[in-house]
């Protein structure tokens, strides 16, 4: 497509258009000169072909290696089960990955689902390192993990939402399902499960503290996105 340039001398601007008319103060046009101006767009490439090859050389490194450690792990020392440990971190990784490239724009499922990958992680990892013979088996992730990332994961999406007001509809329902996580802690504390309780007392205020936030000055758009998400 080709358009002339011309020039508005009232605005001193130059412009390319076919009308004779300038966009800004609708002053008539001078031609300025007689070279054309042609417009060029830059080639499109096809950024989604190579996140599928990249994803898809992951898979294949991801899925290999996994095997590899397991082989090894059970061919050279039976006794000791590292290469659940190995094998987590790297199915978290792989799911890590994509999660966020194959998920396009839901941020607030995003940070979800990474929460609940590293607790996942996390109660693997313990389970694994502690004794078999101990009464509790899975205590520090419980005791410390869970809480703390509840709250970390909690503390980021209200901070987006207070910097990003417009888009604060996309992270109300899975804040909510991470102040329901954030319970947990306390409740296991109550029958008796973990310990200490300093963290999940801390990690369920941070959640009722949120909740009740959401009520008192977000309760339209609470209600608006769960009978939206749930069809009511």
């Amino acid at each position: 497509m080709v358009m002339p340039m011309l020039f508005c001398q009232k605005c001193k601007v130059k412009v390319s258009t076919l009308t004779s008319r300038c966009p800004l103060c609708s002053g008539p046009l001078e031609k300025l000169d007689d070279n054309p101006l042609t417009l060029s767009y830059p080639p499109y490439q096809n950024t989604k072909y190579r996140i599928v090859t990249w994803f898809r050389i992951l898979s294949f490194v991801v899925m290999l290696a996994i095997f590899v450690v397991t082989l090894v792990n059970l061919l050279l020392t039976s006794k000791i089960y590292w290469f659940i440990i190995v094998d987590s971190c790297l199915i978290y990784i792989w799911l890590a990955c994509l999660i966020t490239f194959k998920i396009r724009n839901r941020w607030g499922l995003k940070l979800f689902l990474h929460a609940l990958m590293i607790i996942a992680l996390l109660i693997v990892i313990n389970a694994v390192v502690e004794p078999a013979e101990s009464s509790s088996p899975i205590t520090w992730a419980l005791s410390y993990g869970m809480p703390i990332i509840s709250m970390t994961f909690i503390a980021l999406i209200v901070i987006i939402m207070l910097i990003k007001r417009q888009t604060r509809r996309e992270f109300m329902i899975h804040l909510l399902l991470l102040c329901i996580i954030g319970f947990v802690p306390l409740i296991l504390v109550l029958f008796d499960l973990v310990q200490p309780i300093i963290l999940s007392i801390v990690s369920a205020s941070l959640s009722y503290a949120t909740l009740l936030g959401l009520v008192i000055f977000a309760n339209r758009i609470v209600e608006t996105e769960i009978k939206r998400k749930f069809h009511i």
